[in-house]
């Protein structure tokens, strides 16, 4: 990479402007600390006692305070009693909040003054950077007056002798005149860009990460005029720490703790898609931004940064700083303010490593390796390992992996989502039945509903009719059911346009071959890993549409979502995306099903193979097919061909998928049993996932609530060292709960653990045939 050019140097105008910065802080902020420190004093605060204290013993409640400081100000006010690293403004709003020192008012023509300061040091510090000579020479002059102003209303209220005012109006006058007559000292311009960076800076980012708190991932469903606060949706997400072949939960709120007290500044949050990693991350945006503290030591940090993984056009923290504080970094130069953007606490979040592009590949190495921030990365589990070959060698990650929603709070997380969906108008059904409805699923058969995108599908389908919600137990239902759901609005809103006059069946024949371009489309940007839609594909999106007279505009607001991302060369620019990596993967693993049902040029080969579909689509160059990138468009195809195949998946590419998915690093079991439990547990699926996924079916076993249909249909082909089974609803309740049992009463040589926890509270429930199967455990 060039080396940049160096940044320009500072213009006479940019000087006097910096030095009008200088005189307020050398000058301006002395003298109000004088009035604040004399006023304390004459109210009887003892120079060690905290104001919060303070002013609590004069009748103050701690409501009052908390109306009347920010957090940050409170924090500055509980770390330093005399007021030394206090602002200007901070000691403006000190000083008026000590009770006067006389009946009558005295202290307000003083007040009035000290406002004044304050008022033109905020009108400095925010205006431009660059003022004029006759401006300078004008506000330095005006700034003169204001500070001996301050003295002369000052001497009666504290009883300041008048050589002491002579004094210090005559140390004014020659510091003043110092700064206007000499060249600026290094740290002066430190001083200015740290304190415009505090102040200014912050600022910008708390407004737009206002902005990027509002989510809508599902506005190609829910429409475009629907956002939601995150504050009002968000629901409590299960959080394990990794620790090597072990793992502990923990609860959300302490992701940032956990690493500050292992003394480590990089956090690693792997989660596979629609689990809610960007969710945990607009989290964090969000309680920054208004300063809440449920994540603890969040408020800790005066600035954040949020990269996302599929923006093309940041490359350095540099850009990124200029990019989220363009105002502020208009005010600085470049190098200045990345130097002065260091010495706060700043954290960076990082959103989908798994998505990254060139640049902003380039971007989150610069983070890693030239700065002393905490970082937190979200990624899939497949690119875990990625991650760790490009970590520098010096640090070490605290290493997260998201669940999901617990069974407990999913219902809880439905009736957030559809009273917003109730209230925007975007449903007329009910939300009381919507919760009855989720209670009464047994839990093993809702296990795919612990992901909150999975969740957000489901209630935007019962939104639009519960019927369609019912018998729904799998991940590939319901986003077919999606699929469904975004093609039929697209062709209803196409019968019902005013000058459409061909019949339903035309439209919607016409939509669906725009869909399979859209699939095919979706996989190739899959191949570059780009959520984000190039321009050739847009292209060959259009020139589809026009074939069949359908306007682009219509299908992307059907299929896409646009997107916005900051290029420093021309700002804000847009760009369409699919609304969410699993939506892709979802397409794309279509395409692929349609493409094994093409004929092939020499039908004598037999049918057409997975791998092969994904070697024609890297024909261009072999070597950069990596199976990993397509980790979960198999686990998509899987349930399609599941459902294709009629509630099979047929015997040559079931153990085809198996072998892709262990070369793309599918490793956890709980993938394995989710990918099973999501084609009903396919006996010819599952053969095959014991014979080449051989740790599923040996050594140490555990079955849960959600995996007892799983483990009875794999247990017979493997050998188990040992088995615990771990039940914690009613075993009645889980289908296939006596098979698992005699299962395990046949199985020799390995030790068996039973806990049921259910029966440990109610003894008397166990039915007869769970009784007897037990009995025959006991026996072996």
């Amino acid at each position: 990479m060039a080396t940049p050019p160096p940044p320009p140097p500072i213009t006479g105008e940019q000087r006097d402007g910096l030095k009008l910065i200088t005189t307020l802080n050398k000058l301006g902020r002395p003298v109000l600390l004088d009035m604040y420190t004399r006023a304390a004093r004459q109210e009887g605060k003892a120079e060690d006692m905290k104001l919060p204290e303070f002013l609590e013993s004069k009748g103050f409640t701690k409501t009052q305070l908390k109306k009347s400081f920010n957090k940050d100000q409170l924090k500055i006010l509980d770390a330093d009693p005399s007021g030394k690293k206090y602002d200007i403004s901070l000691l403006y709003l000190c000083i008026t909040l000590l009770p006067g020192p006389a009946p009558g008012g005295q202290l307000d023509p003083l007040q009035e003054k000290l406002k004044a300061v304050k008022d033109f040091r905020n009108e400095v510090l925010h205006g431009e950077l660059a003022v004029s000579p006759e401006d300078y020479k004008n506000k330095t002059e005006e700034l003169r007056k204001l500070l001996k102003d301050v003295y002369s209303e000052g001497k009666d209220v504290f009883n300041i002798g008048q050589d002491e005012v002579d004094n210090r109006v005559k140390t004014i006058d020659e510091d003043i005149n110092y700064i206007r007559d000499n060249l600026l000292d290094p740290e002066d311009i430190t001083s200015y860009n740290i304190d415009i960076i505090e102040q200014s800076g912050k600022q910008e980012l708390v407004e737009l990460f206002g902005r990027r708190t509002n989510v809508n991932p599902v506005s190609f469903i829910a429409g475009t005029d629907f956002f939601l606060d995150i504050a009002t949706v968000f629901t409590r997400i299960q959080v394990k720490e990794e620790r090597g072949t072990a793992a502990q939960d923990i609860p959300y709120e302490d992701i940032l703790k956990l690493a500050i007290d292992k003394g480590k500044r990089i956090i690693l949050i792997e989660g596979v898609a629609g689990v809610g990693k960007t969710t945990i991350l607009i989290k964090l945006l969000s309680d920054w931004k208004a300063d809440k503290s449920t994540i603890q030591c969040l408020t800790n940090f005066l600035l954040l940064f949020h990269v996302e993984g599929r923006n093309q056009h940041i490359r350095s923290f540099s850009e990124l700083v200029q990019s989220q504080m363009p105002d502020t970094a208009k005010k600085c130069r470049g190098d200045d303010m990345i130097k002065c953007v260091q010495h706060f606490k700043v954290l960076v979040l990082v959103d989908g490593l798994d998505e990254l592009n060139t640049a902003s590949k380039a971007l989150v190495q610069d983070v890693l390796c030239n700065y002393n921030f905490t970082v937190v990365c979200t990624t899939r589990p497949e690119r875990v390992d990625d991650f760790y070959k490009t970590l520098p060698p010096h640090l070490e990650a605290v290493h997260l992996r998201l669940v999901g929603i617990p069974a407990e709070s999913r219902a809880t997380c439905a009736k957030k989502y559809h009273n917003q969906l109730k209230k925007a108008g975007k449903s007329t059904q009910s939300t009381r039945e919507l919760v009855e409805y989720l209670e009464s699923v047994s839990r093993h058969l809702q296990e795919y509903l612990r992901l909150p995108m999975n969740l957000v599908f489901l209630t935007l389908i019962w939104a639009e009719d519960p019927s369609n919600v019912k018998n729904m137990t799998t991940a590939t239902q319901l986003y077919n059911k999606v699929k469904d759901m975004t093609t039929e609005k697209l062709v209803k809103r196409l019968i019902d346009k005013p000058d459409t006059v061909i019949s339903a069946s035309s439209v919607k024949r016409k939509v669906e071959k725009i869909f399979k371009v859209m699939c095919r489309e979706s996989l190739v940007s899959l191949k570059y890993d780009s959520l984000n839609v190039s321009e050739e594909m847009t292209d060959n999106l259009e020139q589809t549409c026009r074939g069949v007279n359908i306007l682009l505009e219509e299908v992307i607001g059907a299929f896409l979502i646009t997107s916005n991302t900051y290029a420093l060369c021309v700002g804000v620019k847009s760009c369409f995306s699919f609304p969410h990596k699993g939506v892709q993967d979802f397409y794309s693993a279509l395409h692929i099903r349609d493409s094994l049902q093409g004929d092939r040029p020499n039908m004598s080969q037999g049918p057409r193979t997975i791998r092969e579909v994904l070697q024609e689509l890297h024909k261009d160059d072999p070597s950069s097919l990596t199976l990993t990138k397509y980790q979960n468009v198999l686990v998509h195809l899987t349930g399609i061909l599941y459902v294709d195949g009629g509630g099979e998946v047929k015997e040559d590419k079931a153990e085809e998928l198996v072998r892709l998915l262990h070369s793309s690093g599918m490793t956890d079991k709980r993938q394995w049993e989710d990918l099973i439990n999501d084609v009903k547990c396919d006996a010819t699926l599952c053969k095959y996932v014991a014979k080449h996924i051989p740790h599923l079916v040996t050594g140490d076993i555990t079955v849960t609530d959600s995996s007892v249909s799983v483990y009875t249909t794999l247990l017979p082909l493997g050998q188990p060292d040992n088995i615990t089974v771990r039940i914690g609803g009613d075993p009645d309740n889980i289908p296939h709960m006596v098979d698992l049992m005699k299962v395990v009463a046949a199985c020799n040589n390995c030790a068996v653990h039973i806990h049921m926890h259910h029966h440990f509270r109610h003894p008397d429930t166990c039915s007869p045939s769970l009784d007897s199967a037990l009995q025959d455990v006991f026996k072996r």
